[in-house]
């Protein structure tokens, strides 16, 4: 959930997350409600409840994952349904926007940066000329990335095409047949800047594939928001065991286990014939040998490894499908506006009645539903 505006007019989508019996990760778009007055936390709110009602899973919200706007936090405090979870990749974003402001001459290097793109997207001239030099120079045939304050990771994309790009933008830039003297002058980064640049290339490129890794929405994302940051502290840059003990097995005697077993009618029968059925471990002893597998692989996916160990823990793989089903970010909403509602709503289209907004990107995001 996050509010994002769309020609000049403000929305709040919804998206809804969940593993199914198959212990697979499915995501579907519920809503994309226009926020017809000042979007204040009283107004998503009631935007929230009304999703809610019309889908029937109010009460069924485990947890409501959102950006890390402080309207956001008081909206979901007012909706008093489930759990509120911050955006792990926000969040992120946020503590490297924080050590910008202590990173020297950042600033000026960054507007220097933006002008230098700035003068190659606007130009046909100095992009073919680019063109060129790329290919004179054996480097990749690329576009320059800008960088958006909306976007994440768009800093690195910057930093990242100008210092791969170097040798070509310098020698265009340098060559008075296309670019005149005055703009090569504005336009010229010291080899200081170069510096920052090749610095913050490899700074930031750690964070921008943790950004990708929480931002999956086919893999269970919040149970690798933990092991991702201290990988980046160990390797890019304890609470007590008894307290967490009792933590989960509080929460095993809260679990209703009355779910069906997964499995076909064979393997059911197997296990009657064999007298192997009725033989689960009781809350305490799953906890231990859950505690006893080894640490799986950062390649295995956590929800194949619950799959394959669900009738020897079902408490535990009850507790498992709640929690591991929760996004790790609000990713997938923002995603609607720039993979949907961006090509819905255009400038030919700005007209269109909020409801048929709403309806269109429901269509588009889940059309594979239809078949």
């Amino acid at each position: 959930m996050s509010g994002l505006r769309l020609r000049d007019r403000a929305f709040c989508p919804t998206t809804v997350q969940y593993i199914d019996k198959n212990w697979k990760t499915c995501t579907h778009t519920l809503s994309t409600a226009l926020i017809e007055e000042r979007p204040s936390a009283e107004n998503i709110a009631l935007i929230l409840q009304m999703v809610h009602d019309d889908w029937d899973i109010s009460n069924k919200a485990n947890f409501i994952v959102h950006d890390n706007a402080n309207v956001m936090k008081a909206a979901v405090r007012l909706l008093k349904e489930g759990d509120d979870v911050n955006c792990s990749a926000h969040t992120l974003q946020l503590c490297v926007k924080d050590a910008f402001k202590n990173v020297e001459d950042y600033e000026i290097v960054a507007i220097k940066c933006r002008r230098i793109i700035s003068h190659f997207h606007q130009s046909n001239v100095a992009t073919s000329a680019l063109n060129k030099k790329q290919l004179q120079l054996g480097l990749k045939e690329e576009r320059l990335v800008q960088s958006c304050t909306t976007r994440w990771d768009s800093i690195y994309f910057m930093c990242d095409t100008l210092h791969r790009n170097r040798s070509a933008v310098i020698a265009v830039l340098s060559d008075k047949s296309y670019t005149n003297s005055s703009t090569a002058l504005n336009l010229e980064i010291s080899e200081h800047g170069w510096g920052i640049m090749e610095e913050l290339t490899t700074i930031l490129k750690p964070l921008h594939i943790a950004t990708k890794v929480l931002c999956s929405e086919t893999k269970s994302t919040i149970s690798a928001v933990r092991s991702v940051v201290k990988t980046l502290i160990d390797n890019h840059y304890s609470p007590k065991r008894t307290f967490v003990k009792e933590k989960i097995l509080g929460m095993c005697s809260e679990t209703a286990t009355e779910e069906e077993p997964g499995g076909s009618s064979h393997d059911q029968y197997l296990e009657f014939l064999f007298a192997t059925e009725g033989q689960v471990l009781d809350n305490t002893s799953q906890f231990e040998q859950f505690i006893a597998e080894p640490k799986i692989s950062n390649r295995l996916d956590p929800l194949a490894w619950w799959r394959s160990r669900e009738r020897a823990m079902p408490v535990m793989a009850t507790l498992a499908k709640k929690y591991l089903a929760v996004s790790a970010t609000s990713a997938s909403s923002e995603r609607l506006f720039s993979t949907a509602a961006g090509n819905i709503v255009t400038a030919n289209r700005s007209c269109l009645a909020p409801e048929n907004v709403s309806l269109l990107v429901f269509l588009n995001k889940n059309e594979d539903l239809l078949d």
